[in-house]
C-alpha cells in the first residue's frame, strides 16, 4: 500500500524491514512514499510481487506440484515479525489467509510473531427496509435489495437513514487466530498440498432479536487483536462511538430474504469461511434466487425527503397552473423514472395521465409493481424506453408512436454530480423537440452551478510525508465526493460558474464556456476544484446540493483534480469552466498565476500509472465496440462481469474494485 506501516515498524526499532506490493502501482506509489521519508524508508526493501511469489533467497522453491506463479521477490533472510494490514471490508476478501500461509511457509522463522495476532468478524441483525416514502408504498424495492456477497457499506451511514434500524445487541460471528494458524502451517514444512488442513470453516450461530420487524440483512466488522492490549475495530458504532477513519472506515453487509420477527425470537445463521470470505445465510432457508438488484444509491435517492417534498410541491403547482389557465386533461412524461415515485406524486397532485419512461429494464420492473401496487395503474404508463428515442408520431420503420399526444409536463431527475452527466441537456432538448407541447412546463426549470478552489490532499499520516500518494487519486474527469466527510479546506468563496435555463434547450446543447476570476482568501495548496448546482424546480423552490447547508442524500459534490500550486491569500485565480453538453471541466488560467513557481513538485499523476491508464481505456474501447456490434461478446462479458464480481478473489482482483 502506502508503505506507511514499513516506515512504522522502521521508526520503532526494526533492524530491516522487507515490504511486499502485490502490483506495480501500488510498488510505485509505496516506494514514492519510502523515498519521501528516507531517514526509515532507508531500512525498507521493497518487493514487487505478490505474497505467494517471495521466497528466501538460496532457500529450495517448492517442490513440483506445488504451485508458483510468475518470478516473485527474494528476501534476505526469514522474518521474524509478520506485519498483515492488506483488510478490506469483508476481512479476507484480498487473500489475506493464502498470504500469511506462504509467509508462514516460506518466509518466517518458527515461532515468528503475527500482527495481528488474531481477527474477529462480529455482526448486528439489521432492518434495511423500504415501507412508506410520501405517502406510498415503495415496499416493492425491498425484494431487490441484495448483493452476491458482503457488499461494502458504511453502518452508520445506512442506519441514519430513516426506517432503517438495528434489531440485534452485536455478536460474534467467528474468530480466526492468525498467530495459531501460522505456527501450525510452519510447522507442517516439508508437507505435501494434500495432507494440509483445509481450514475452512462451517458453523452456526444463534442470534437473539432486539426488536420486531423485518429482518434483512447482517452487518459486518472485524476486530483486529493487536496483542494481549491492544484491539483495532473497523467500525466504532457497536459501542456507540463513531468509525475511525482511513481504509477501516467501510463495512460489509450480507442480505438475506426477509423474515418477521418479534422482540426475543432466535434466529440462526449458517456461517461459512473459505480463504477468501466469510458469507452468511438464514439457517435451513434456501434463499430465493436472485436476477437483478436496484443499487444502493436508488435507495438514498427515494429516502431523500426534501428531494421528495421539493418536487411534490413543483409538480403540485405546475399541474394546478395548467388546470386554471384551461388545460382539460394534464399529461406529464417522467423521464428516468425508476421507481415511479415521481410519476405516483403526479397523479397524486392531480395529472390526468402520466407516461413513466425508465431505460433499465429491471428498474422499469420495480417501477411497474409499485404504481399498480399503489393503485395508479389506470393514471400511470411505464415504458421501458430510453426517452431521446421517444416519439409521439409513427417512426420511420412502421413502428407505433411512443406517445398518444405530446405532454404538457415533463419531469425529470436524471442529474449527477455534475448536473449534466447523465445527458440531462440532451433529454431535455429532444423532449422539447419531439415530446412536449409548446406551452408545455419543465420541472425544474433551471439550475446554476456554483464553483469553488479547494485544498483536498493527504499531507502526513503518523508524522511520515505521504504527499506522494495525492498523484494517485487523479482521474480525467470530476469525481463525486462528500466533501462533509472529506476534510476539505475552501481557499475562496464559492463563485458561480454556469447558469442553464432548461427552457432555452438549442442553446444548451452548444458547447459553452465561462472565464472567473476568483480572490483567493487563505493560504494553502490549491489542488482541485469542487462544484455543485441548484436546481430551480419552480419560480419559488430550489434543490441545493451545496457542502454547506442541509441537504439529502440524493447527490453528493463534484471535484476535479488540477495541478498542485501554492497560493496564498489575496491572490487572484484565474479558471476557465467549461461544458461539452455532457460534462464540466475546469481549467487553470496560467495568464493568473506562476505555475512554474508555484507548484509543490508533485505531479498530477503518476507517469507510468497514465500509460497503462491510457492502454487500458484503448482496450476497454475495442471490448465495448465488441459488445456493441455481437450479442455473443456481450453475453460472454456479462458472465465474466458476474463471477469478477461474486469470487473476486478466485481471479486476485480487490473485492472493493469488482
Amino acid at each position: 500500500g502506502s508503505g506507511v506501516l514499513s516506515l512504522l515498524c522502521a521508526r520503532l526499532g526494526a533492524g530491516h524491514v522487507t515490504a511486499v506490493a502485490p502490483s506495480r502501482m501500488l510498488w510505485r506509489m509505496a516506494r514514492q512514499v519510502l523515498d519521501a521519508n528516507p531517514e526509515h524508508g532507508a531500512k525498507v526493501r521493497l518487493l514487487e510481487a505478490p505474497a505467494a511469489q517471495c521466497f528466501v533467497e538460496g532457500e529450495e522453491r517448492p517442490p513440483a506440484g506445488e504451485p508458483e506463479e510468475g518470478g516473485g521477490g527474494l528476501l534476505g533472510e526469514r522474518a521474524d515479525v509478520l506485519v498483515v494490514g492488506w483488510f478490506g471490508p469483508s476481512l479476507l476478501g484480498r487473500g489475506v489467509l493464502p498470504a500469511l500461509d506462504h509467509a508462514a511457509r516460506r518466509l518466517l522463522y518458527p515461532g515468528a510473531q503475527v500482527v495481528p495476532a488474531s481477527a474477529t468478524v462480529k455482526g448486528v441483525l439489521l432492518g434495511l427496509s423500504v415501507h412508506d416514502v410520501s405517502g406510498f408504498d415503495l415496499s416493492f424495492l425491498n425484494q431487490y435489495r441484495w448483493h452476491p456477497g458482503s457488499e461494502a457499506a458504511d453502518l452508520d451511514y445506512e442506519l441514519s437513514q430513516r426506517g432503517h434500524r438495528r434489531m440485534s445487541e452485536p455478536f460474534d460471528v467467528l474468530t480466526i487466530d492468525l498467530q495459531e494458524r501460522a505456527d501450525a502451517v510452519s510447522a507442517m514444512e516439508g508437507l505435501g498440498a494434500a495432507e494440509a488442513p483445509t481450514w475452512e470453516h462451517q458453523g452456526r450461530v444463534a442470534v437473539a432479536t432486539t426488536e420486531e420487524g423485518d429482518w434483512n440483512a447482517v452487518g459486518t466488522w472485524h476486530v483486529l487483536q493487536m496483542d494481549d492490549a491492544c484491539e483495532l475495530s473497523s467500525w466504532g458504532g457497536e459501542a456507540g462511538g463513531s468509525a475511525p477513519h482511513g481504509s477501516l472506515r467501510k463495512q460489509g453487509i450480507q442480505y438475506v430474504d426477509p423474515t418477521r420477527v418479534a422482540g426475543g425470537d432466535e434466529v440462526a445463521l449458517e456461517v461459512w469461511q473459505d480463504t477468501l470470505q466469510v458469507l452468511l445465510a438464514r439457517a435451513g432457508h434456501a434463499p430465493r434466487p436472485r436476477h437483478s438488484q436496484v443499487p444502493r444509491w436508488h435507495f438514498d435517492m427515494v429516502l431523500d425527503a426534501e428531494r421528495n417534498d421539493k418536487y411534490e410541491e413543483a409538480v403540485k403547482n405546475a399541474i394546478e397552473v395548467k388546470k386554471a389557465f384551461g388545460t382539460k386533461e394534464v399529461m406529464c412524461l417522467d423521464v428516468g423514472a425508476g421507481s415511479g415515485l415521481l410519476s405516483m406524486l403526479a397523479a397524486r397532485a392531480g395529472a390526468d395521465r402520466v407516461v413513466a419512461a425508465e431505460m433499465n429494464p429491471h428498474m422499469c420492473d420495480v417501477g411497474e409493481e409499485t404504481v399498480v401496487m399503489n393503485g395508479f395503474a389506470a393514471k400511470i404508463l411505464m415504458l421501458q424506453r430510453d426517452a431521446r428515442r421517444m416519439l409521439t408520431t409513427r417512426k420511420p420503420d412502421g413502428t407505433a408512436p411512443d406517445m398518444e399526444r405530446k405532454a404538457d409536463i415533463l419531469i425529470y431527475e436524471v442529474f449527477d454530480s455534475g448536473l449534466i452527466g447523465e445527458g440531462a441537456l440532451h433529454l431535455v432538448h429532444h423532449a422539447r423537440q419531439h415530446l412536449l407541447t409548446e406551452e408545455a412546463t419543465l420541472v425544474p426549470a433551471a439550475a446554476t452551478v456554483f464553483c469553488q478552489p479547494i485544498s483536498l490532499r493527504k499531507e502526513a499520516v503518523a508524522g511520515f510525508d505521504v504527499q506522494a500518494t495525492n498523484r494517485w487519486r487523479w482521474r480525467p474527469d470530476y469525481e463525486g465526493v462528500d466533501l462533509t466527510a472529506e476534510g476539505f479546506v475552501p481557499l475562496a468563496s464559492p463563485q458561480e460558474a454556469f447558469q442553464f435555463d432548461f427552457y432555452d434547450h438549442e442553446t444548451n446543447l452548444k458547447p459553452g464556456e465561462s472565464r472567473l476570476s476568483i480572490p483567493i482568501e487563505a493560504d494553502g495548496v490549491f489542488n482541485a476544484v469542487a462544484f455543485w448546482f441548484e436546481l430551480q424546480l419552480d419560480e419559488d423552490t430550489t434543490l441545493s446540493t451545496s457542502p454547506y447547508g442541509e441537504k439529502g442524500r440524493t447527490w453528493q459534490q463534484a471535484v476535479q483534480l488540477v495541478e498542485e500550486v501554492h497560493v496564498s491569500a489575496g491572490d487572484t485565480l484565474g479558471l476557465v469552466a467549461l461544458h461539452d453538453t455532457y460534462g464540466i471541466s475546469f481549467i487553470v488560467d496560467d495568464a493568473s498565476i506562476d505555475r512554474v513557481q508555484r507548484r509543490t513538485g508533485q505531479p498530477l499523476w503518476d507517469p507510468t500509472w497514465k500509460f497503462v491508464y491510457d492502454q487500458v481505456n484503448r482496450m476497454n474501447g475495442k471490448v465495448k465496440e465488441a459488445c456493441a456490434n455481437n450479442p455473443l461478446a456481450l453475453r460472454r462479458m456479462s458472465q465474466a462481469a458476474v463471477a469478477f464480481a461474486t469470487r473476486p478473489g478466485d481471479f486476485g482482483l480487490d473485492p472493493d474494485h469488482a
